[in-house]
């Protein structure tokens, strides 16, 4: 069989391929991926030594053995996984009856295979329609052409297996819009669709239009496609007449406030929608009472939504409705408030609903106005409150000794919150000493990041006392946060001890020589810790030689250490 290769056999090009794959980790996509470079290296090496030429014709039986013949239960073929040959696959038409293995067709902005080949691809699955267990499809970033386009829109459509859709950044525009509605009113298998990133803007209306008849997708991604006011106005209509679709994200749009407001109304009636994005729309503060009143109107109501993200101006002075009808909503799981500008007076809100709800488990008030009057009052909510499991308060200009008592006292008291982020505050030395207080009582708290908040080596010295108690952090994070050798030192002593911690962040501080080797000595008797980060440290030759020695057989990408 001619494959390109002169004289070498396509048995040998199948040899090549499946010893990468035995040797490789196939339970996901990046194991897989990592085979396909290795081998494509080695038939890089074949054609250089018989200067051959690199295009290869492979038939459909060597690509079902080279991934079935492998056992991978759920195999994706990523186009861009041979990066130096341009494979050109040709299909034979002849070819043997039974299921083809390739769950996904992936391009992505590395593909060389090239619009040709990339239109090849996507014309196969009509005459595989029958035997073809292809569901996703994704074409994500760089320009693949209206060609590309219009085969995976056109087959589609037909394709009674295709259930994901991913086409992102790839330029389709208000033309392309279009043609996707048209996939969605005729799809009968679709379940989820990205468009992330493609200039849809007006023509994102049709879309909203298809919804209305459309009885399969449950999750539709439009984030960052400068869609409109009108077209927003139009998803707003389709929400009041489709309940098949669950998820619906619009953030990074141009939808502004009268849209928002009608989106926010329509859940009144929806009973699908069970998460929705509206972050960053370009909303305007004189409006704000009026969207969040629709809002808190519909979650008085509205029993189906538990995830919403209103990030980025979408609250304004309405977090005093939004807390109220928080006491008594009951299916809000997760509630994103990054960046709404909300002050000690609209935390205060927020926290009172807290004592009495038990339901939010996400809650995210990250890059907000707190400051420390706001920040007690929250602490001293999460005495009270069980629920949450995750917290974000990071930005938010915490720091004074005002809240350290209530900071140490909520962590000592709360038993529910598992992952904890204070980063970007001004907690200092005194800050982290109340953490490690709270730390030394604490049980429940996995993931605490305190990056970002100069806590020195006093500070460090008091976190490494407290992991010498705490047998729950699995990961702490004290990037950018001015520890030296003698705060490096102290948690080195605590690893000997604590066996809880695995990933440990120290990127950006001051820590040299002594400190790194501190900490590579502790690492000789601690096989616990699997991620370290000492990145834009002061060590250099000797710190990071041992650190290296001492690492030993963890995973080397795990280790991150200036050169």
């Amino acid at each position: 069989m001619s494959n390109g290769l002169g004289d070498l056999p396509i048995e040998m090009l199948e040899a090549i391929f499946l010893e990468y794959l035995e040797l490789a980790d196939l339970r996901n996509l990046s194991g897989v991926s990592k085979a396909c470079h290795a081998a494509a290296h080695q038939i890089v090496a074949y054609r250089n030594k018989y200067k051959r030429a690199a295009t290869m014709s492979i038939s459909q039986g060597f690509l079902r053995r080279f991934i079935g013949g492998v056992n991978i239960d759920s195999a994706h073929m990523v186009l861009d996984a041979w990066p130096f040959i341009p494979f050109v696959i040709r299909m034979s038409k002849k070819r043997k009856r039974g299921n083809f293995p390739l769950p996904t067709l992936k391009f992505q902005y590395k593909n060389i295979v090239g619009l040709k080949g990339t239109v090849e691809w996507i014309h196969k699955l009509k005459d595989w329609n029958s035997t073809t267990e292809v569901k996703s499809i994704e074409v994500i970033h760089g320009y693949h052409g209206k060609s590309t386009f219009d085969c995976v829109i056109q087959d589609v459509g037909a394709h009674e297996n295709i259930t994901h859709l991913y086409l992102r950044h790839i330029g389709i525009g208000v033309s392309g819009a279009a043609a996707v509605a048209g996939a969605v009113r005729a799809t009968r298998s679709l379940l989820r669709v990205d468009l992330e990133g493609n200039g849809l803007g007006d023509g994102a209306a049709a879309i909203a239009d298809a919804l209305g008849s459309n009885a399969t997708i449950t999750t539709l991604l439009l984030a960052n496609n400068n869609i409109s006011a009108t077209a927003g106005i139009r998803f707003a209509q389709a929400l009041t007449v489709n309940s098949t679709l669950k998820s619906l994200d619009l953030s990074r749009n141009l939808i502004g406030d009268p849209a928002a407001t009608a989106m926010c109304t329509a859940l009144k009636c929806n009973t699908g929608i069970t998460a929705l994005n509206l972050s960053d729309n370009h909303y305007t503060l004189h409006d704000d009472i009026q969207r969040v009143t629709a809002l808190a109107q519909a979650l008085a109501v509205n029993t189906t939504v538990n995830n919403l993200c209103l990030c980025v101006d979408f609250m304004g002075n309405g977090a005093e409705q939004l807390g109220h009808v928080l006491q008594a909503n009951n299916t809000v799981k997760s509630l994103n408030l990054w960046w709404n500008r909300l002050g000690s007076a609209d935390i205060t809100s927020i926290a009172t609903a807290l004592t009495v709800n038990d339901t939010i488990c996400n809650l995210s008030l990250g890059n907000n106005m707190i400051g420390d009057d706001g920040a007690v009052t929250l602490f001293e909510a999460l005495k009270k409150n069980m629920s949450i499991k995750v917290l974000n308060v990071s930005r938010n200009r915490i720091g004074r000794a005002l809240c350290h008592g209530a900071l140490e006292q909520a962590l000592a008291v709360n038993c529910s919150i598992v992952h904890l982020d204070l980063g970007c505050n001004s907690l200092g030395d005194a800050g982290a000493v109340a953490v490690a207080k709270g730390l030394t009582v604490n049980c429940t708290i996995r993931t605490l990041c305190l990056s970002w908040n100069s806590v020195g080596d006093v500070g460090a010295v008091a976190l490494a006392d407290a992991l010498k108690k705490n047998c729950t952090i699995t990961a702490l994070d004290v990037q950018e946060c001015q520890v030296a050798d003698a705060g490096a030192t102290a948690i080195a002593s605590a690893l000997v001890v604590n066996k809880s911690l695995r990933d440990l962040n120290l990127k950006r501080n001051m820590i040299d020589d002594a400190g790194v080797i501190a900490l590579a000595a502790a690492l000789k008797s601690n096989k616990t810790i699997a991620k370290l980060n000492l990145v834009h440290n002061y060590a250099r030759g000797e710190g990071i030689a041992a650190m290296i020695t001492a690492w030993g057989g963890r995973a080397v990408g795990d280790l991150t250490c200036n050169p």
